[in-house]
Order: C-alpha cells, then sequence, then structure tokens
C-alpha cells in the first residue's frame, strides 16, 4: 500500500498471491460510519471470465436401505427361467438385462456436474447430497434440508481426514 489508510498514515497491507500487473494501484474511498480507517479498493485491471470447465458425470448413490432392498429381491427372485434357457449366450443376455433394470430401480443412475476449480475433497457423493439439499429447501422441506446439511458437513470432514 502506498496510500494513507488512516489519517496521514499506511496501517494496512494488502497481500495477494497475484501479480500487481493486473491490478490497478490500490486507492481509498471514505470510510464506513465511524470508522477512523479509510476503506480500500483494489481492482483489477480488466475483468476477466476464468473459464470454468465443467463436465458431467453419472454416478449411482449406494445406499444402505438399497443394499438390503436389493439384496431381499436377488434372493427372492425366481431364477427358473434362467434354469430353463439352453444357450449360454441367450443365458448371459437374459441375465444381464435382468440385473441392470434392479441396479437402476435400486441405485438408480445421478447426474453430477464437475468442475475442474472444484477443492480436491469435493466428491460426486459430496455433490449429489448438495444437489439433494439444494432441491429440499427449494420445496421447503427444512427438516430434510436441515438433515442434509448436516450429513454433507459430516462427509466433508470424513474425506478431508
Amino acid at each position: 500500500m502506498k496510500v494513507p489508510t488512516r489519517k496521514k498514515a499506511t496501517l494496512d497491507l494488502i497481500l495477494t498471491n497475484k501479480n500487481n500487473s493486473l491490478y490497478n494501484n490500490p486507492i481509498t474511498l471514505p470510510s464506513i460510519g465511524g470508522s477512523d480507517h479509510l476503506c480500500v479498493l483494489y481492482q483489477p485491471i480488466e475483468h476477466t471470465n476464468l473459464k470454468t470447465t465443467k463436465k458431467k458425470i453419472t454416478v449411482r448413490k449406494i445406499k444402505r436401505s438399497a443394499i438390503i432392498e436389493f439384496g431381499s429381491w436377488l434372493t427372492q427372485f425366481n431364477w427358473c427361467e434362467l434354469l430353463k434357457i439352453n444357450n449360454v449366450d441367450m443365458k448371459i443376455t437374459y441375465f444381464a438385462n435382468i440385473m441392470w433394470s434392479m441396479i437402476d430401480k435400486f441405485f438408480p443412475p445421478i447426474k453430477v456436474v464437475i468442475s475442474h476449480d472444484d477443492k480436491e475433497w469435493i466428491t460426486p457423493s459430496i455433490k449429489c447430497l448438495i444437489a439433494e439439499r439444494q432441491k429440499a429447501h427449494l420445496s421447503k422441506n427444512y427438516d430434510t434440508r436441515d438433515h442434509l446439511a448436516n450429513k454433507i458437513k459430516q462427509e466433508i470432514k470424513q474425506v478431508k481426514t
């Protein structure tokens, strides 16, 4: 800072990891309210939007309750039709079709947008929870929103450790 920030004294510093060639020199503005410190304005020379590359990926949330339901279906399904098929290729196709339809039913695919500038600890699972929390908030389901907010905090804490 080369401009006074309190009367005629320079008391404040601006610390940045940006090259100063990208910013105008700091200027002072009038103080706010009864403060005796002047406000400091440190503006970029030119406003540039950083390009954020976003990509949609598909994830499946594997909830414990869904695993239990899937396991129940798996053990109770009548596999007689599969056993009656003699052709191996048809048997594999039949089995794959049934399994994937049930996987899609119990663990539906969810599209998540990821960005190259996301924090390293932001996982697709956390992004799903954030989207669910936002959806609950918009539908005024505040109990669910608060529950999901706590779950997000726990997930983040777990990933960061």
